[in-house]
């Protein structure tokens, strides 16, 4: 499970940006990239900074399939 030691070396790693928008001085959210209801684990490797539009857009989809979707719209 991820702790808050690795969720604030995520935010540094991002340099406190949206990972998907790139926005800055939005608040950020702990998004899955594989979203837990997919089977996705709530650990440093799945869990990326996510600005609440973003978050909110992708909800529980994957990845590539909120990509393709944004792509395609």
């Amino acid at each position: 499970t991820l702790t808050r030691l690795e969720w604030d070396n995520i935010l540094d790693e991002y340099n406190h940006l949206c990972a998907y928008c790139n926005g800055k001085g939005k608040k950020l959210t702990q998004d899955h990239i594989v979203p837990i209801s997919k089977g996705g684990e709530h650990t440093k490797e799945n869990v990326v900074p996510a600005c609440s539009f973003c978050n909110a857009s992708k909800n529980d989809k994957t990845l590539i399939v909120w990509l393709y979707q944004r792509a395609h719209v």
